[in-house]
């Protein structure tokens, strides 16, 4: 079987590469055009592409080749592969390209990836009746709805909608979080440190996701006071349900500190929304714990996870991805608070961030790519 071949066999496959491919350019590109260097020419120019190509771009990647993967599981059918699975990444790939030039090509690409990963998903887990995960459907289109706000104010059709759109995604995908957090990081951490005392905690569990759920809800309509309630509950709670998920073991284990890590960076910028919402100046350091530190640790650990899991290899990783790892939190670190601390020097912050989040990134690539390019280690198909 070929490479080309082997990426269509499962849905982590091409989106976990071209994820990681994707997150060693699109930051510094950034960067650089902020400082001077080539900047994107697309319908959407700025701070607007860039927050979009986080959320959409990379984000979405990782959503949709963990969702085609796991719902397999879960179900027990195919979603997406072969041909059909490299079309709808291309269609991805293609997108990303797109939106740098002028023109509505891009957008078109853009707004069909997510139905197409939607009807992938949706299929299997409506014919087994698995209604458990079918809320990940209706996510996926909140998604979808948010990406195409951003364009409709870029046609100039509902204009001062795009900074609200984002706000709304990434809490959408801060839900995401937290029902796969939930199910999987205690689990992993159990079987991982054979510590009995790992647990689950149902109620705090619903309400962070629940709390979540409204604080997206809030967005377009934010009131300081309720906005601010909402985000402090959810910010309590999200880091309030780790108290169960702990053993000292989870020190000793990149695997499993990747994923605490992302999923504490995620309550406390939630919590740091909370005094945003009234009017404390902290910049936008709680929007990045979420994003950066949240979304980047959260993705990078279950892509590594992932990508071991489902080619038959070990669980395991060593120094270089934990390097990786650590590399991402301290981009986290510096990107939140390095311009709260020292504004003078925001540029210097912004480099700083993009080159330890390129940096993980890389080495992600360079351990994984060829295991998600070449058959599974036990010869199994997948």
């Amino acid at each position: 079987m070929s490479a080309l071949e082997q990426l269509g066999a499962k849905g982590f496959r091409p989106f976990f590469l071209l994820a990681g491919i994707f997150a060693v350019v699109v930051v510094p590109a950034w960067v650089w055009s902020l400082t001077g260097g080539p900047a994107p020419r697309g319908v959407l120019g700025g701070m607007s592409w860039h927050a979009h190509e986080m959320i959409f771009g990379f984000t979405v990647a990782v959503i949709s080749g963990f969702l085609l993967t796991a719902v397999e599981n879960w179900t027990g059918q195919p979603t997406l592969r072969g041909s059909a699975l490299l079309g709808v990444a291309g269609v991805w790939a293609a997108a990303r390209i797109a939106l740098w030039w002028p023109g509505w090509v891009g957008p078109a690409l853009d707004l069909m990836g997510l139905p197409l990963v939607a009807l992938g998903i949706g299929r299997p887990l409506w014919q087994t009746r698995n209604l458990r995960n079918l809320p990940f459907v209706a996510l996926l289109g909140g998604l979808w709805l948010t990406n195409l706000t951003v364009y409709l104010e870029a046609a100039g059709v509902v204009p001062g909608s795009t900074a609200v759109a984002h706000r709304v995604a990434v809490h959408l995908i801060a839900v995401i979080i937290l029902v796969v957090a939930g199910r999987v990081v205690p689990m992993f951490t159990r079987n991982a440190t054979g510590d009995e005392r790992v647990h689950r905690l149902a109620t705090v569990d619903r309400v962070a996701i629940g709390a979540t759920v409204v604080l997206a809800a809030l967005q377009p309509w934010p009131t300081a006071s309720v906005t601010g309630v909402v985000a402090g509950v959810a910010g309590a709670a999200t880091l309030a349900r780790m108290w169960g998920w702990w053993s000292p073991g989870v020190w000793s284990r990149p695997l499993l500190w990747v994923l605490h890590l992302g999923h504490a960076s995620v309550g406390v910028g939630l919590s740091m929304s909370a005094l945003v919402a009234i009017g404390v100046p902290v910049g936008s350091s709680a929007l990045h714990l979420i994003t950066v530190g949240g979304i980047g640790l959260l993705t990078i650990g279950m892509m590594a996870r992932v990508s071991l899991g489902h080619t038959g290899r070990p669980i395991f990783v060593g120094t270089r991805v934990a390097v990786a790892f650590s590399a991402v939190a301290l981009a986290a670190v510096v990107r939140a608070f390095g311009p709260l601390l020292e504004p003078s020097r925001t540029s210097t912050w912004w480099w700083g961030a993009a080159a330890l989040w390129a940096f993980g990134f890389a080495l992600f690539v360079w351990m994984y790519a060829r295991i998600l390019i070449t058959p599974r280690a036990d010869g199994r198909p997948g």
